[in-house]
This record gives structure tokens, C-alpha cells and sequence, in this order.
């Protein structure tokens, strides 16, 4: 998908309710929609939340994540099925490096997306316990390191 067609920026909080934004929730999450509701209304007002969003406002993927000085959760990341696979997850991961200097990025998934965090040089490393929110999955930790400077293997 051209990156003209879309911006990479902010989502406001009323871009975070609606059909579309709520599909958006559920390849995040898979959940029933009473979580999917909680997510919004409890989760992702606490976090930052960016979007690639078209010229007419749909909003096509986003990542929601807290950002501390030294490790960024990405908590939820999801594409819209009509955008999977043109690089737009990429772009916000991407996004995250470029805004967090220095920082390690940390996720979470189960086995949909294990091949997408490897591919962009995250490390997976299998959880030993399960979440209570999917207990039937197999969970992984995912972590993208800080980048290192050429100068003694400190954060850029």
C-alpha cells in the first residue's frame, strides 16, 4: 500500500470507536465484544495510541503502547485484512524505533504472529506460564533490543 495514501499519526479518542476501529481491536486481541469494549474504554485511553490512517479517515492499522524511558510494551499492534501484508505493521513498529531512542521494545503474542516480530529482529522467547486471557495459547515474549551505537555498544 503507497504510504501517500495513508499518514502514520496519533488516533484521537473518538477514532477509537466505531465497526471499523473495533475489527481493528479484535485481530489485536480476539476476544468477545464486552472485552473488546473494556480494552478501549479502560486500556487504551491509558496508553498512546497511533494509526495509519487513509485521506478519508479509515483507519487501516494501529499500535497501542506505554513507553517508558527504557522499554516501550506494545501492547496491541493489528492491520485491517484489505492492509495485511503491505508493510504498514512494519512502518508503526518502525515508528516506535524512531520515537524511542535507546529503548528496548517488548511484546507479547502467541503463534498468529510470531513470524511477524521475527522478521522485523525481535527475539521470541517461549512464556513459561499462561495468560489468564488466553489459556489455551502458547505465549511468547518478543523483544526488540535498543539499538547500539558504533561507540561501545551503548544506546543510540
Amino acid at each position: 500500500m503507497d504510504p501517500a495514501r495513508y499518514e502514520i499519526r496519533p488516533l484521537r479518542r473518538d477514532e477509537l470507536e466505531g465497526a471499523g476501529f473495533d475489527a481493528l481491536v479484535w485481530r489485536a486481541a480476539e476476544v468477545d465484544a464486552e472485552a473488546r469494549a473494556r480494552i478501549v474504554r479502560d486500556e487504551l485511553t491509558t496508553m498512546t495510541v497511533w494509526g495509519a490512517v487513509e485521506r478519508d479517515g479509515t483507519i487501516l492499522a494501529f499500535a497501542a503502547f506505554d513507553a517508558k524511558p527504557t522499554l516501550v510494551h506494545l501492547e496491541y499492534i493489528a492491520t485491517s485484512e484489505r492492509a495485511e501484508g503491505r508493510g504498514i505493521g512494519r512502518a508503526l513498529v518502525q515508528l516506535l524505533r524512531t520515537r524511542t531512542p535507546g529503548s528496548t521494545i517488548h511484546a507479547e503474542t502467541d503463534d498468529d504472529a510470531v513470524g511477524f516480530y521475527r522478521r522485523l529482529g525481535f527475539t521470541i522467547s517461549p512464556r513459561a506460564g499462561r495468560d489468564p486471557r488466553w489459556p489455551d495459547r502458547q505465549r511468547y515474549d518478543c523483544d526488540l533490543p535498543a539499538e547500539l551505537d558504533r561507540t561501545g555498544g551503548r544506546p543510540a
